[in-house]
């Protein structure tokens, strides 16, 4: 399913949002419309629509808390609609961590999500702007080989490798 690069087919954290957002997700199967904006639908499309600011104003707060020190929040502030202008606002932000099952190594770090949307309606005119900033940091591990994966009793705790996080950090610096 190629989300973002029709060359490579790789997947793109940043592509994906808080669930607590999506007012819906649509699977298109084979070809797309020529009309379609996106050239790189060639085996199907997914579609994902952020919901919407909110006519009343609200509030949406959830912590959750789990095994091997995983926390989330999700909060999330809509404005409703302002006065008489049509104009309407949300903004959310989720942060989530945890530590490895293996034990510390406390990757993934964290994932960090903004998300912000705008709407306005004046009588047959209708505006949206939507922005997204995602933050993360959880691709510290190595994957196994064929034979790496056989033999989990050698092989255990290859994947995870402090060095490789030092040396990123330093790149980073």
């Amino acid at each position: 399913m190629p989300l973002n690069d029709s060359g490579n087919y790789a997947l793109y954290p940043h592509e994906y949002a808080d669930v607590e957002n999506l007012e819906s997700i649509t699977v298109e199967r084979g070809a797309v419309s020529k009309k379609s904006p996106f050239y790189v639908e060639v085996g199907g499309a997914i579609r994902i629509r952020t919901k919407p600011p909110k006519n009343r104003f609200s509030i949406e707060l959830f912590p959750k808390y789990g095994t091997n020190s995983f926390q989330r929040f999700f909060g999330r502030i809509d404005t409703g609609i302002i006065g008489n202008t049509g104009l309407k606002a949300f903004v959310s932000y989720s942060g989530t961590s945890a530590d490895k099952w293996k034990g510390p190594g406390k990757y993934p770090e964290h994932r960090d999500h903004f998300t912000a949307g705008l709407s306005w309606k004046y009588n047959r005119l209708f505006a949206e702007f939507y922005f997204d900033n995602n933050s993360q940091l959880n691709y510290y591990y190595r994957g196994l080989n064929y034979d790496q994966a056989v033999d989990l009793d050698r092989y255990r705790r290859f994947d995870y490798n402090p060095n490789l996080i030092a040396g990123h950090l330093q790149m980073l610096m």
